[in-house]
């Protein structure tokens, strides 16, 4: 992204979200921020909420039929998850991926390459993957 694309900042506050592109998107958006309203939760957080349903499906149709899932959501996403407000919020997400260490991140990639009920995910920075 460049410099000209880039939202404008304002001197103490957060950098201004541009809005979404397409149909779904916008009117993803406006749920989401309808949600947050009744909830009295911020909308940033609400916003992870969705994402991470929406991944959870993903990967949930990448684990559909096999005997051992592929990938398990795990740690804080997986509390907050359960628990919503309740549980102390966070932007990262951990994965149990039961895929053989060279082919982790191809195998990762290619689960996200399939558009998921009309979106698509795409990965920002690199991965980090952990040792057992």
């Amino acid at each position: 992204m460049t410099d000209r694309e880039r939202p404008p900042k304002r001197q103490g506050a957060k950098p201004v979200r541009p809005e979404p592109k397409g149909a779904k998107a916008k009117a993803l958006s406006a749920l989401v921020r309808a949600f947050a309203a009744e909830q009295q939760i911020p909308e940033a957080r609400a916003r992870l909420w969705v994402s991470y349903l929406m991944l959870g499906g993903v990967l949930l149709r990448a684990n559909r039929d096999r005997e051992v899932p592929t990938y398990v959501i795990k740690g804080g996403v997986a509390v907050e998850l359960r628990l919503r407000e309740r549980a102390r919020a966070t932007k990262d997400i951990d994965l149990s991926v039961g895929v053989a260490a060279p082919d982790l991140v191809v195998h990762f990639e290619e689960t996200l390459s399939e558009p998921y009920e009309g979106f698509r995910f795409r990965r920002r920075g690199e991965p980090h993957v952990m040792p057992n």
